[in-house]
């Protein structure tokens, strides 16, 4: 059985089959109420919707996995607009026993040079303030401040900042 941080972390594109365990990971994050925008999850049959729809748009999306688990995952959703189609936003997350480990760095590398793969040349995202390790995680892949929310959340008490960053690629 795998124990958080054994190096046993596996980072692969996603594939469908992935869907119920990337679910597992992605509700328990909401729910933690501090790093994801969606506090409360969505049903299974919307969060699919949105999924379907993204892979329809040329989402580009990996994930960590240790023993068939879905525990992290970074992915870029190309907008779907008419001249913004060549930008997309990317979104991740990370169970929390598997923090602090290297697998944001390992699934950035994977995502951007997908999104470059795919074509993609500007990489946009919103973060909130507090996630200070976060911001420094796309500090160093180049992600550049782009402007700020002043306390565009509030939630249980807490009042954050939303900062938007944003990352021109080569192709």
């Amino acid at each position: 059985m795998n124990a958080a941080g054994s190096g046993a972390v596996d980072i692969r594109r996603s594939v469908p089959e992935d869907f119920d365990s990337f679910y597992d990971c992605f509700a328990a994050i909401c729910r933690e109420r501090r790093y994801l925008a969606v506090v409360e999850p969505p049903s299974k049959e919307e969060a699919r919707g949105f999924i379907d729809g993204a892979r329809q748009r040329g989402m580009v999306q990996y994930v960590a996995s240790a023993d068939s688990r879905v525990v992290g995952w970074c992915d870029i959703v190309p907008h779907a607009w008419e001249g913004f189609r060549h930008s997309g936003r990317l979104g991740m997350g990370i169970a929390p026993e598997f923090r602090g480990k290297g697998i944001g760095r390992r699934l950035m590398d994977a995502t951007i040079d997908g999104a470059r793969e795919a074509g993609l040349t500007r990489v946009g995202l919103e973060v909130f303030s507090s996630n200070t390790n976060a911001i420094k995680l796309y500090e160093r892949y180049g992600f550049e401040y782009e402007g700020r929310h002043r306390r565009g959340r509030i939630i249980d008490g807490r009042v954050e900042d939303v900062i938007m960053m944003g990352l021109l690629l080569d192709v």
